[in-house]
């Protein structure tokens, strides 16, 4: 509204002027000097008043964006003045002028709420330069440090020379782990980083957290299955062990002493049996745990040549004598007959009697109580063992 106003006013001026312009040249022209005297005075006032238009408007169009420059939006004008051009122009640098005002005061409010919400935040967070400036910091991450007054990167010395090695080779999404001690106390710092460019700036975001706690439940949690593993495992190392010595123990005790009455060869050769049994039992159960005197190291194989159907028919003898073993049918299908496999055979034996008696566990309620063991070689030449029985679950 306000631009075609003085668009007119401009227009009406210059027409004027031209028209003043020609009547006083056609009076010089006709040799009339003492009306062309008359008329130059008004070309004058014509080209004031074009002249005071303009440098009027860009006076005030300078003097609004100065104050914008400054940032000064408290910069009204006067909307009740004389002359319908210049309060449109008013009105319209005042409605411009609220704009910038509302634009600065929601990025005042924004920047308020991220102030805080960053001051909020229990991680540690951190803003740098290419120069290792620090601009952003939060209370949290000083609380962390025990450190104030932090200006740049260099200043993280005075805790831990680590830790400015440590931001400055951080990479966007490689985080880094480490371990420090802060008054008396070790903490696992985790950092990770972020890049921010802001036109030519390149600022870099900094993460920490303390995951001291999260690392101490897990490590909890490691030690809470291991146990549970190792009395998995020993129990049932054991259970064969007291089973076949209780059994055979009590064949050659008779009234709490000795006897040799009723000793057949069939006894003696299943003592034998039993006797065998318990040895490997033993050393698989003194080995298993040895291995784990050290828990950072795995036990290695030792690799051989196994006879599957002898290895197999030793761990269905062994479990004859846990509790609800004898009444369990056993059955064994391998093809080819004569088939081995290379394996360990005292880590073989543990999974194999697990097995075996986590089966007769499951089938104490069932009727019908068999174990079958099928072996054979499939597509690819692999051994494939498969193992069912007839229990629940």
């Amino acid at each position: 509204m306000y631009t075609r106003n003085l668009l007119i006013k401009i227009i009406l001026i210059i027409l004027l002027l031209t028209g003043t312009t020609f009547c006083c040249s056609w009076f010089l022209f006709r040799e009339l000097y003492l009306y062309a005297i008359i008329i130059l005075p008004l070309i004058f006032i014509e080209a004031g008043s074009l002249i005071y238009l303009l440098n009027r408007t860009n006076h005030k169009i300078t003097y609004f964006f100065n104050s914008l420059n400054n940032i000064d939006t408290t910069l009204r004008f006067p909307e009740n003045v004389r002359g319908r051009t210049l309060r449109e122009l008013h009105k319209s640098l005042n409605r411009v002028n609220r704009i910038f005002s509302e634009a600065r005061e929601s990025i005042e409010i924004s920047e308020h709420f991220y102030h805080l919400l960053i001051g909020h935040v229990r991680t540690g967070l951190l803003a740098f330069n290419k120069t290792g400036k620090i601009e952003v910091v939060n209370p949290a991450l000083e609380k962390m440090f025990a450190t104030y007054n932090l200006r740049n990167i260099s200043d993280f010395a005075k805790v831990d020379p680590r830790i400015a090695m440590v931001i400055q080779s951080l990479e966007p999404g490689k985080p880094q782990i480490l371990g420090i001690s802060i008054e008396n106390e070790i903490n696992q710092l985790l950092f990770n980083k972020a890049i921010l460019h802001i036109r030519d700036n390149e600022l870099s975001i900094v993460s920490v957290e303390n995951i001291k706690n999260e690392l101490d439940q897990k490590e909890l949690d490691s030690w809470v299955r291991l146990i549970r593993v190792l009395n998995h495992e020993i129990v049932n190392a054991v259970t064969p062990i007291t089973t076949l010595s209780s059994t055979f123990y009590n064949l050659f005790h008779k009234g709490g002493k000795v006897s040799k009455n009723n000793i057949s060869d069939e006894i003696l050769a299943d003592t034998a049996k039993a006797l065998q049994n318990i040895y490997e039992h033993g050393t698989g159960l003194m080995n298993f745990v040895n291995s784990y005197r050290q828990f950072t190291r795995l036990p290695e194989p030792s690799f051989r040549e196994i006879p599957l159907r002898e290895f197999i028919r030793k761990e269905f003898y062994s479990i004859r004598n846990y509790p609800g073993g004898k009444s369990v049918t056993t059955n064994l299908k391998m093809n080819p007959e004569d088939l081995t496999i290379t394996g360990d055979p005292e880590l073989l034996q543990r999974v194999f009697s697990n097995i075996l008696i986590n089966a007769v566990q499951a089938m104490e309620k069932s009727e019908k109580k068999e174990i079958y063991i099928t072996a054979f070689h499939n597509y690819y030449n692999r051994t494939i063992i498969r193992i069912t029985d007839t229990g629940s679950g």
